[in-house]
């Protein structure tokens, strides 16, 4: 009789173990979801933010685009200025 109580012993112990790690997983399973729900979070938090700065790029560079054809103006007047100075000299 004592092999059978040694027996349902060691079941019970492996009983208690296998809960035990079962709720261990679950436990670490929530957690992990829920960290995964943050971070999902945070990436449409970041994919918005990307968008809202799609606007005022494009406007910075329309600006820039501007600037450089403004420039390119000025240059072009600055050197027919030159060729009309050296004329007239």
């Amino acid at each position: 009789m004592t092999g059978q109580r040694e027996s349902g012993r060691r079941l019970g112990e492996r009983i208690t173990d296998t809960t035990f790690w079962r709720n261990e997983i679950s436990t670490e399973l929530e957690r992990m979801l829920a960290e995964t729900n943050l971070l999902q979070d945070k990436r449409r938090d970041l994919e918005k933010a990307i968008q809202d700065t799609e606007g005022p790029l494009h406007i910075a560079q329309e600006c820039l685009y501007q600037r450089e054809n403004r420039q390119g103006l000025k240059y072009q007047r600055y050197m027919g200025f030159s060729m009309m100075f050296c004329i007239l000299l």
